[in-house]
């Protein structure tokens, strides 16, 4: 074989076996290049953010089966769509601009990491999202984007709990606040308010052994001696509680306490137009309470009675409380009605939690406070409508047998 001929196959096997080694690295890039995209595809596939990717004209291409999940529909079909119809409509015309001015300038003009948005679920529910994206560049010069949406309803709603708990510990620690200068008030005004029970008292018997004072002077100084004297009751009450001592409790008469307790709220009343009926079963047993909270929680109740009755209400501006005997609990039940917007289904309940109100100006604490004070007593406080309208609220006070027995030796 001539030497050149040799030569000639001697450089063919030459590029033949760099050609075969070429093929089998390239063979080994395509290998891994395979297996990275198929490790990509099956983080996207399996990553709980929704994942989309959108061409230079808007246009998704790729979403994963999170985006289905999160917008309630089928992943594929959103394929092929623009992406703004995925965003609210008050927020569309700034991201077309935003993206329209990075593909001219490259300039980002809007955060690009953990943008906090609301999207639409198919239902019309709203979602609190965060969203991050970024941008690849193809040869063209192009640019396509790819983001991740994240639901973060769950940590909004842990966010507002402890905002929440934060709000409640700090009106907690201000009631504490409040309840130790309480404390130092009852303190100061229980001797002078002592003082006005004895002098109003001592007044109206010198008056009363006089002929030509006329008796409504005499009525006017009985009134100053009760308010009086229940102020100081109502003091008295307040430095229990301020100490956390036990309630002072008696056999008391549920139905004069319920007239006591529309005879003080008279005042509020007669400046509302408003109207409170009594319907009391004659000669109730006695109950072993504390006089001054079962007049505290009927205040409370007549209270809440008028106010949901606003004066703009002019016809059935009345409050109906009644009271009844069941022998076979045995137990007394009271009942304040009011015929005012009443209570929506869910918040019957609700009425009584700390803090709940409904009230522009309410704390919350209310009937919170009175469901207390009557379960302390062995009784229940409910709600529950009235008709045609407004709301009905149940006092329950159980009735002891060795009661029954004293009140049927008197």
């Amino acid at each position: 074989m001539p030497s050149s001929s040799k030569n000639d196959a001697n450089a063919v096997l030459a590029e033949n076996q760099r050609l075969a080694e070429k093929c089998a690295r390239l063979e080994t890039r395509l290998s891994a290049i395979d297996h990275n995209y198929e490790l990509y595809r099956v983080l996207a596939e399996t990553a709980t953010d929704a994942i989309i990717s959108v061409d230079s004209a808007g246009l998704i291409i790729y979403v994963n089966e999170s985006v289905g999940k999160l917008f309630g529909v089928e992943a594929g079909s959103l394929v092929g769509r623009p992406l703004m119809s995925l965003i609210p409509v008050e927020f569309q015309a700034s991201h077309e601009a935003a993206f329209a001015k990075f593909q001219r300038t490259h300039e980002k003009t809007m955060n690009w990491s953990g943008v906090e948005a609301h999207i639409f679920h198919s239902s019309g529910t709203k979602i609190p999202v965060e969203i991050s994206f970024a941008c690849v560049q193809d040869a063209s010069g192009k640019y396509s984007f790819t983001g991740y949406v994240r639901d973060i309803r769950q940590r909004k709603a842990t966010e507002e709990f402890i905002r929440r708990r934060i709000d409640d510990l700090a009106h907690v620690h201000r009631l504490n606040t409040v309840g130790e200068l309480a404390g130092g008030l009852a303190h100061e005004l229980n001797q002078p308010l002592s003082a006005i029970c004895l002098q109003s008292d001592l007044l109206r018997h010198l008056v009363a052994e006089r002929t030509d004072v006329e008796q409504n002077v005499i009525d006017t100084l009985s009134d100053i001696a009760m308010q009086a004297e229940r102020a100081a009751s109502i003091i008295r009450s307040l430095r229990a509680m301020v100490r956390k001592s036990e309630p002072s409790r008696a056999p008391v008469d549920l139905n004069e306490i319920i007239r006591s307790a529309v005879s003080f709220s008279n005042h509020y009343t007669n400046h509302g137009k408003a109207e409170v009926k009594l319907h009391l079963q004659a000669c109730l047993p006695t109950v072993y309470a504390d006089r001054t909270q079962l007049e505290q929680v009927l205040l409370n109740l007549i209270y809440n009675a008028l106010d949901a009755m606003p004066v703009s209400q002019k016809d059935d501006r009345v409050c109906i409380i009644r009271s009844q005997f069941d022998p076979q609990s045995p137990s007394i039940l009271i009942e304040v009605a009011d015929f005012g917007q009443g209570i929506t289904g869910d918040d019957y309940e609700k009425v009584f939690e700390q803090f709940y109100t409904t009230k522009i100006h309410g704390m919350g604490l209310g009937l919170a406070i009175c469901r207390r004070i009557i379960q302390s007593h062995g009784g229940r406080l409910t709600s529950g409508p009235n008709h045609p309208r407004g709301a009905i609220f149940q006092i329950v006070l159980p009735v002891s047998h060795a009661q029954l027995e004293q009140d049927s030796q008197l």
